[in-house]
């Protein structure tokens, strides 16, 4: 790996990160020793974290807010319905805040159940990060050619 190039678009990169909510609370982050590992512009991870790697030398650290659009996008109300509860095929108990897969009679979706009625239940659809900024500390810790 050459130390000395600038990230750019088709480079292979490996990225240090955590992430981190507004509030500096941590979502997500590499294990020591363990980076992500990505083509630049590959589409293969979040817009918003490709794109703030590019121009960024081995060794380099910055820290990036990104917009909920090129993360995990917008919140969507869309997403969200209420569903009868016989309707849903789980192994799991269904109750409020749980993050679980259910199978509907048309599809198969992770969701977070928002509320749990007599014979009804809300779920969400939306990424649990869909809408929120998200703080990035960077490091690229290895750069190649594709």
């Amino acid at each position: 790996m050459n130390r000395e190039k600038i990230v750019r678009k088709g480079n292979k990169v490996l990225v240090e990160y955590t992430g981190k909510l507004k509030n500096g609370k941590i979502f997500d982050k590499t294990e020591k020793g363990k980076p992500v590992e990505f083509v630049v512009g590959s589409g293969k991870i979040m817009p918003g974290f490709d794109k703030a790697v590019k121009g960024m030398k081995v060794n380099e650290r910055k820290t990036v807010t990104i917009n909920s659009e090129e993360v995990y996008g917008k919140r969507r109300e869309d997403l969200i319905e209420e569903l009868p509860m016989d309707s849903l095929i789980t192994d799991g108990e269904v109750k409020k805040g749980k993050r679980m897969v259910v199978e509907t009679p048309s599809r198969v979706i992770s969701v977070t159940i928002r509320d749990v009625k007599k014979d009804k239940v809300v779920i969400d659809a939306n990424h649990p990060l869909a809408g929120k900024y998200l703080v990035f500390d960077l490091k690229v810790v290895g750069l190649g050619s594709h």
